[in-house]
């Protein structure tokens, strides 16, 4: 599939002429791009690391006797983490073999304009059955998340969405993906319509994928994302105090709290007050009511994990 999106000489001029008159460089080169940790992984020549995104559907439950729909990226909800540290270089190359067509859009990381996944203006669609290389740069450390471009309100929430770690030389820490979801008794998305102008609530609160997961945490530091069409979650770490360290992409002035509040795409890097083993319970603090969506265990044995990008996935049913 040819990187160019413009299909004619005369599209072609028209938009040189269009740079012409407002002095923009969009396609200018960006640079190579970055090391990952993903499920298919190899080398070429020149020492590029190489990564696949499946794209497929499938069958997922979110509870006991639920059965959804999904979509996914190499058949996990969260997709794979993506893990590299600053200047490395990468190319993912993603196949779609969904019915629908696609995109990837890299939240938060700096990057080509030819690799920004935006459908009709920075590339086609991935349509079905196709594929699609992006060539990234990972310049700043931080957490960013990857994601459909296409019907985005759709095709986030039905499953596609991941995590990108780039790392600084600290901790990697436990990533924590805050979510919701809309569904029906038996499971099934309820209808996608945003219903209001800001998006739309669901109503499991999800932590990696699961509800209520327990998660072993192998040291401090929390590294969280909210991949919500609109939810704000209020986090309250069982009465823990704590330190952000870094939101987005770029560290923060240090302070300290006992609640987090993040936003829909926001990241964050906290540092809990721990010092002994223990269980905390994650709380989504409301004005109806607080919420445990995940218990965390710090320092103890280690219990079974629902969660950490490893999700049950059948592909079978679908």
């Amino acid at each position: 599939m040819k990187r160019n999106i413009l299909k004619s000489k005369r599209g072609l001029v028209l938009l040189l002429l269009v740079f012409g008159i407002f002095g923009l460089i969009l396609f200018s080169p960006f640079g190579k791009s970055a090391n990952v940790v993903s499920a298919d992984y190899s080398k070429d020549s020149d020492s590029k690391d190489k990564y696949e995104l499946v794209l497929r559907k499938g069958v997922y439950s979110f509870f006991d006797g639920g059965a959804t729909s999904v979509y996914s990226y190499n058949s996990q909800i969260p997709g794979p983490l993506i893990k590299s540290s600053v200047g490395k270089n990468v190319s993912v190359k993603v196949k779609n073999f969904l019915d629908v067509p696609t995109t990837v859009h890299w939240h938060g990381l700096r990057v080509n304009n030819l690799e920004d996944g935006v459908p009709q203006v920075t590339q086609e669609p991935i349509l079905p059955g196709e594929s699609f290389t992006y060539e990234l740069n990972f310049k700043d450390a931080g957490l960013y998340w990857y994601h459909s471009h296409v019907d985005a309100h759709e095709q986030v929430e039905s499953g596609l969405q991941g995590v990108i770690l780039v790392e600084d030389g600290e901790e990697e820490g436990n990533i924590l993906v805050v979510d919701d979801v809309l569904l029906g008794k038996n499971g099934e998305f309820r209808n996608f319509d945003l219903g209001v102008m800001h998006g739309r609530f669901g109503n499991l609160f999800l932590v990696n994928g699961q509800v209520d997961p327990i998660i072993n945490l192998t040291n401090n530091r929390l590294r969280i994302v909210n991949t919500a069409n609109a939810r704000t979650f209020v986090l309250s770490f069982g009465g823990e105090d704590f330190e952000v360290v870094g939101m987005d992409i770029s560290d923060s002035e240090v302070y300290r709290d006992n609640m987090l509040t993040i936003n829909p795409g926001e990241r964050y890097d906290i540092l809990l007050d721990l010092e002994v083993e223990k269980n905390i319970s994650l709380y989504y603090i409301t004005g109806r009511g607080n919420y445990q969506i995940a218990t965390l265990n710090y320092g103890g044995n280690s219990v079974e994990v629902n969660s950490s990008f490893e999700n049950p996935f059948d592909e079978s049913r679908t």
